[in-house]
């Protein structure tokens, strides 16, 4: 009777939103790269919100919940729907810009993995820009150019479609969850 209890606890927890699904969690985003369904970057959007700290207002990352990070030290693994500029652009401030490539194939080999095969516009999308995207363009591409630094700071980024958030395209999320339980991850089975 506790057992069934706690479960329909959880159950209304998740339902809420006031709790992430297994292989999800909530995580600092500032910034969308948003993409057309051909897979071309049209823009990058801030996606920090305004909050008062003390006497002064100050911008933070927002907090979206996408797919549970990856454990990693200084191994390449890439968060999927979402990483830092290395990972989904391929550039970063860090000097290593053959790192920076490795992050980003390792990124496209994630996606990949994960969408090859999903009947989804957002995820023809993202595998189109993973196939597109050329790292050592992206310093001068107009949608970047203005903002080069901020993006490449070490932020994370997300992706966007046409507006849409893909972490809320069911066909998406089913995939990440036949990745995951297909033991794609390093996650820890439960019960």
């Amino acid at each position: 009777m506790i057992l069934q209890a706690l479960t329909r606890y959880y159950e209304d927890l998740l339902s809420r939103g006031e709790i992430a699904a297994p292989g999800w969690a909530p995580v600092k985003i500032s910034f969308a790269l948003c993409l057309n369904e051909n897979g071309e970057l049209t823009q990058i959007v801030p996606t920090m919100d305004e909050v008062s700290k003390g006497k002064k207002t100050v911008f933070q990352p927002q907090l979206i919940t996408l797919p549970a990070a990856v454990k990693r030290t200084v191994s390449i693994a890439s968060n999927f729907l979402w990483d830092n500029s290395a990972y989904l652009l391929g550039i970063d401030q860090k000097g290593k810009p053959e790192r920076s490539r490795e992050c980003f194939a390792a990124a496209a080999k994630l996606h990949h993995a994960v969408l090859d095969g999903i009947d989804s516009p957002n995820a023809r999308a993202i595998l189109a820009f993973f196939d597109t995207w050329e790292p050592e363009r992206a310093a001068e591409h107009p949608a970047l150019i203005r903002q080069l630094d901020d993006v490449t700071a070490g932020g994370n980024l997300v992706f966007r479609v046409d507006g849409r958030k893909v972490e809320e395209d069911a066909a998406i999320r089913e995939a990440w969850q036949r990745y995951r339980e297909s033991g794609g991850t390093d996650a820890v089975r439960m019960q």
